[in-house]
């Protein structure tokens, strides 16, 4: 009955070790450098409240830091800006960018 005991502690030591390897693989502290900075909108220490547009009102806009991540900025992310003729009605005229086929 110890053998078997012994043989029941270390099958569940190896499933917890399996267990905690593959949970650590997905939970990273968030570190935040002197150059970050934390936004006013931080609740508390683990959640954030976004302000989001009018059009976004059905979309909970409070967030726990496990689901934010640090963002690294890219060129790519830039957008042209392409300024557009308004007349003095303040209207514009439409023109397609690309027809797709």
């Amino acid at each position: 009955m110890v053998d078997t005991v012994k043989n029941i502690r270390q099958c569940l030591a190896t499933a917890q070790g399996h267990q905690k390897k593959y949970a650590g693989r997905r939970r990273r502290p968030l570190e935040l450098t002197v150059e970050d900075s934390v936004p006013e909108s931080c609740t508390n220490k683990k959640a954030y409240k976004l302000n989001l547009q009018a059009s976004m009102d059905r979309i909970h806009n409070v967030f726990h830091v496990s689901t934010l991540r640090k963002y690294i900025p890219d060129a790519s992310h830039i957008l042209p800006d392409n300024p557009m003729d308004l007349e003095t009605n303040l209207t514009y005229e439409e023109r397609p960018v690309k027809i797709l086929l």
